[in-house]
């Protein structure tokens, strides 16, 4: 699924103005559910040889199931904006590609506001 099949999936009265979010920096910012942890914790020696047991509470970088699970917090994340978009009356499309929410509206105030109401649902 590349840039322009996500582009392509708009629909054309969308296809005036874009906006893009990145959230490449908010990989860290994914929190694991407690029952979740144990299965993506790193057993190391201390300075005394007793083996310790570090938990990740957030998606580590590396773990090999993590682009996925971010790609669904992500997908999550995209349709509880399209809802609070809907909820606010504002005529745009959504799509994610990786770690980017492309917004696409009939004008440029309608997704500028559409960017704000995506930010607001991240936080």
């Amino acid at each position: 699924y590349g840039v322009n099949d996500l582009i392509g999936s708009l629909p054309l009265s969308h296809g005036a103005y874009f906006g893009r979010i990145d959230l490449r920096d908010a990989f860290h910012g994914v929190y694991i559910s407690p029952d979740m942890q144990k299965h993506m914790a790193t057993r190391v020696l201390d300075d005394d040889g007793n083996e310790v047991l570090f938990a990740w509470k957030r998606l580590p970088m590396g773990y090999k199931q993590s682009s996925g699970l971010f790609g669904r917090a992500v997908e999550t994340m995209v349709i509880d904006a399209r809802s609070a978009l809907k909820e606010a009356n504002l005529d745009c499309s959504l799509r994610s590609l990786q770690d980017d929410v492309i917004v696409a509206g009939p004008d440029e105030e309608t997704v500028n506001l559409a960017l704000t109401t995506l930010i607001n649902v991240v936080r």
